[in-house]
């Protein structure tokens, strides 16, 4: 995992613990998915794929109910390849999970990609119900 350096100052401490912020905590709550997801030792790495998401959606929850948002001076410290990889693997989320929360991942200041290929029609079929709309308008 890329963890990034986080400065002391955004880091606060509850009960003894050191807690770094949400918005990177979440970045890296995706790459971990992904990682699970995409892993050759596939069988060991099932049963923390389906948690990965879980914990993907209540920390996405929680970035928006709190109004934590990506981009901007308090986040200027967050490397911005990490920004970058973490808007491709929400392209890649929505491939797979499809398009739901996206009025959360724009609170969070992503804008989520349309999803690709299985959600969408093929040119062909595309023309095909084009030619049946212009049959049946006439």
């Amino acid at each position: 995992m890329d963890n990034p350096h986080v400065p002391r100052d955004r880091i606060t401490n509850l009960s003894g613990l050191s807690v770094m912020p949400l918005l990177p905590l979440f970045m890296l709550k995706l790459q971990a998915w992904e990682y699970h997801r995409n892993h050759r030792n596939r069988h060991i790495e099932d049963s923390k794929e389906p948690r990965d998401a879980v914990d993907i959606l209540e920390l996405l929850k929680i970035a928006s109910r709190k109004g934590i948002k990506c981009g901007g001076a308090s986040n200027s410290w967050i490397p911005p390849i990490l920004v970058q990889e973490t808007k491709r693997r929400i392209g890649v989320w929505i491939d797979c999970q499809g398009p739901m929360d996206n009025d959360d991942w724009k609170a969070v200041g992503f804008d989520p990609p349309l999803p690709r290929d299985k959600f969408m029609m093929d040119p062909r079929t595309q023309d095909f119900f084009r030619s049946i709309t212009i049959s049946f308008g006439r």
